[in-house]
């Protein structure tokens, strides 16, 4: 018996780490990262409407064909930063069309029904509030009509992005 326990004793410590191994190193056999999604560069700098700046506005690129969009919200100074899958993540290099919106808070926020009401169902009430509304000009909410074209081949966090 203390023959086998001195094995076991022996055999323990190297089965954690072959284990530990094998479950850092996963079992997909690839060396591409947790992260296959495509490469992404940073990008942002400065929204501008007919030379001022666009405060708490949001950008949209929107790829021309196919491929995955990105978007960043402006400051108060019109400075923004691009994501495309997290925050802060940057652009996957091509060629987008480009929309800017600037949503107001809408005239009337939605009713929540007392929950001791008979119609009551969970959900507010949006059949009173008015919709937000769009505080820019609307042919740049659209990526056909925008008339903004941005083409990111390397990083630059210093883009003047012209709206006119």
């Amino acid at each position: 018996m203390k023959k086998f326990l001195k094995k076991i004793r022996t055999i323990s410590p190297l089965l954690t780490i072959a284990v530990t191994l094998f479950s850092v190193s996963g079992c997909g056999g690839g060396s591409a990262g947790p992260d296959e999604r495509p490469a992404r560069v940073q990008f942002g700098g400065t929204a501008k409407l007919n030379g001022a700046a666009i405060q708490d506005g949001l950008i949209t690129f929107h790829p021309v064909g196919s491929g995955s969009g990105a978007s960043g919200k402006t400051d108060s100074k019109g400075q923004f930063k691009m994501s495309t899958f997290e925050s802060g993540d940057g652009v996957i290099p091509g060629e987008y069309n480009v929309t800017v919106v600037k949503v107001g808070a809408a005239a009337d926020a939605p009713e929540w029904v007392p929950e001791d009401d008979p119609n009551y169902n969970g959900e507010p009430d949006y059949s009173a509030a008015a919709a937000p509304d769009n505080k820019l000009p609307p042919q740049f909410e659209d990526p056909k009509t925008s008339g903004v074209k941005v083409t990111v081949t390397e990083a630059n966090t210093e883009f003047l992005l012209e709206f006119k």
